[in-house]
């Protein structure tokens, strides 16, 4: 396929109510990105436009490796923005992580980008019922790092909670000590938050249809971490209960 790209497809939620009512979190979101360390990869682009953030490989991919290599980078950028921008902000994304056809080009004075995979990934992106990232099942022979579900017959939902599914190999209701040093206990908080920050929206948002998108998430987490859910949810998501110390 010519110009065959992997392509990073962020659709930022709220966007318009940002907008009308707080432009700060806009700018702060957009600084964070512009110093994220993904930006000194001279092998991966990103684009910024209102709502929409496109990241990708300006170059075609070549071997299996370098194709492994950039699709676990991808998902590291979408995993950074969730967990280390988004939950602080609290802002949402839907993200689809495709592969195909994409044109850019730096031109003298601006910067062009089209293609079937940004079509592909603009119309997909409004049909998932669902937040986070969801990879095309064409392109999850090349993630080799995040576990993933089926979601539905195009995509599957990415776990970037690369932490809770450290704990969840150990966890147990009757015995939730864990096992960790501090520093992995550190790395565990933002993810726990970032589910806490799920439930409140099913249970505040009054929109039926984007609460929806919550209740579906949040219960593709708990077909994986049914137990660590279940645990939090009873204390009410305070850090505390993981160990019989006070860790946070």
């Amino acid at each position: 396929m010519p110009n065959s790209k992997f392509l990073l497809y962020i659709d930022i939620l709220g966007f318009k109510d940002l907008v009308n009512n707080n432009n700060d979190k806009i700018n702060e979101l957009f600084n964070c990105i512009d110093n994220l360390y993904i930006n000194k990869h001279s092998f991966l682009k990103i684009i910024v436009f209102s709502d929409t953030i496109l990241v990708f490989n300006p170059k075609e991919p070549g071997t299996k490796d370098y194709s492994n290599v950039t699709v676990m980078d991808l998902c590291e950028f979408a995993q950074h923005l969730l967990l280390y921008m988004c939950v602080d902000l609290k802002i949402h994304f839907r993200a689809i992580l495709t592969k195909g056809e994409f044109y850019y080009s730096k031109l003298k004075n601006i910067e062009s980008y089209y293609g079937k995979a940004l079509n592909f990934a603009h119309e997909k992106e409004k049909e998932i019922n669902g937040i986070g990232l969801f990879i095309d099942k064409g392109i999850l022979n090349y993630n080799i790092i995040y576990p993933t579900i089926r979601f539905d017959d195009d995509f599957h939902f990415v776990y970037l909670t690369q932490n809770l599914s450290d704990l969840n190999e150990y966890f147990t209701i009757e015995n939730p000590v864990i096992h960790a040093s501090l520093n992995k206990m550190v790395l565990l908080k933002p993810e726990i938050e970032m589910l806490k920050l799920i439930k409140d929206n099913i249970e505040n948002q009054v929109d039926s249809k984007i609460r929806g998108k919550y209740l579906m998430t949040y219960h593709l987490y708990k077909i994986r971490y049914k137990e660590i859910i279940e645990y939090f949810e009873f204390s009410d998501f305070k850090y505390i209960v993981i160990g019989e110390d006070d860790i946070f």
